[in-house]
């Protein structure tokens, strides 16, 4: 039987799964609700562009849903959760893999891309495109470390542990990738 959103916002994250799993599509919500944030960063640090960023949380989502059932209480609903994300982010990379090279899409090069002179917002908005794009060239796990540590805020040992890695292994990715991030200068 469906509970009321006010109760179901009482409930932990697990119970709200496990209710989920049951076919209560009113728990999901409130579990979305709860994880939306984290989901669409979490989906922009794995994907090239917004629209796919959008598709892979949607993705996730509609795993979450389907795997809700299963899921066995064994580690926190926020890490089952970003498993679903790599192994989504994981999937279409694969897929994308397989399409014939005249297909694909590429990145920029945004070593070649000139700063412009800006000034206030201007420079804000310009500035956070060469932040996406740099982001966009590098490879997937030291994008992933770079906006979990960088731009979200993780300590290391969380994004550790939401990406199923060591702390030595999170601390090599994002300095391989803070390297290769390329900061444009103030004009």
């Amino acid at each position: 039987v469906p509970a009321q959103p006010a109760v179901l916002s009482q409930l932990t994250d697990a119970e709200l799964v496990r209710r989920a799993g049951q076919g209560d599509e009113c728990a999901f919500a409130v579990l979305e609700s709860r994880h939306r944030v984290t989901l669409t960063r979490w989906c922009a640090a794995r994907s090239r562009t917004a629209v796919e960023a959008e598709d892979l949380r949607q993705e996730t989502l509609l795993r979450a849903w389907r795997g809700a059932r299963s899921f066995l209480g064994n580690s926190d609903v926020r890490t089952w959760l970003y498993r679903i994300v790599v192994n989504a982010a994981a999937d279409e990379a694969r897929r994308w893999a397989r399409r014939p090279q005249e297909t694909r899409l590429t990145t920029v090069d945004v070593g070649r891309v000139p700063a412009p002179a800006l000034t206030g917002p201007e420079r804000t908005v310009v500035a956070s495109v060469d932040l996406a794009r740099a982001l966009a060239c590098l490879p997937t796990q030291q994008r992933v470390m770079v906006t979990l540590i960088d731009l979200i805020g993780c300590t290391t040992a969380e994004a550790a542990v939401v990406c199923g890695v060591g702390e030595p292994t999170v601390r090599s990715r994002l300095s391989r990738g803070e390297r290769c991030v390329i900061r444009v200068p103030c004009p």
